[in-house]
Formats: C-alpha cells, sequence, structure tokens
C-alpha cells in the first residue's frame, strides 16, 4: 500500500497549498479566498493523515476506510470542478490540472484494492 501512503502525503500536501498558500492556490483556481478554503484544507489534513495511519497496518479493513474517505473526498471535489467549469465557465488552470488527482486517485484506489484482494478479505 505504498502508493496509498505517497497518496494520502499528497493530500496532506493540498492541505498545506490550501492553508498556508491559500491566497495563491485560490488564485489558481479562480477563485477569492476565504475561511472555507482553510477548513477544507484542514479536512484534508484529517483524512490525509487518516489515510497514512491507515496505510501503516496490516489489516484490508483499514485500507478500505482510508481508500474510501480520501477517494471520496476527491471524487465529490471533482464533480464541484465540473460543475464550476460547466455552469461558471471556470477554465482556470489549477481547476482542470487537478481534475487528473480528483478524478485519478479514487479510480487508482479503487483498482489497487481490488487487485489486492482486499475487498474480499475485509
Amino acid at each position: 500500500m505504498g502508493v496509498v501512503l505517497r497518496r494520502r502525503a499528497g493530500i496532506v500536501g493540498g492541505a498545506v497549498a490550501q492553508t498556508i498558500f491559500a491566497r495563491a492556490t485560490a488564485k489558481g483556481f479562480g477563485w477569492q479566498t476565504n475561511g472555507f478554503q482553510r477548513e477544507v484544507g484542514f479536512a484534508s489534513t484529517a483524512i490525509g493523515l487518516g489515510g497514512i495511519y491507515a496505510s501503516t497496518q496490516d489489516a484490508p479493513a483499514a485500507w478500505i476506510v482510508g481508500a474510501q474517505a480520501g477517494g471520496l473526498f476527491l471524487l465529490l471535489a471533482a464533480v464541484n470542478h465540473i460543475v464550476e467549469i460547466v455552469r461558471d465557465h471556470n477554465y482556470a488552470p489549477a481547476i482542470t490540472v487537478i481534475l487528473v488527482s480528483d478524478l485519478g486517485v479514487p479510480i487508482s484506489l479503487l483498482v489497487l484494492l481490488i487487485s489486492t484482494g482486499s475487498l474480499t478479505a475485509a
């Protein structure tokens, strides 16, 4: 589950972008900075740290919970970004680029869980 561990560390890195570098991150997404953005960063921190912990456990159930939390968060973020692109015509570069991660990571996590037999072992 090393890939999961690296991805969870990536989510924590995203949290840094949403909190410490909030203005620059918001600008890249075509947004205004606000307190809610920091809350998303805090949620990313919690999900990422939970996923890092889960990936160090020798328990498929822990991997599923970690993948489910992070995967669902990213998948719903992707839906939100797609809505912004379609409804608001927001073609900011960061929104387009982040879709690769927001859609690719949940799919990759599901493939990993299936290929390792973790879904049937839990």
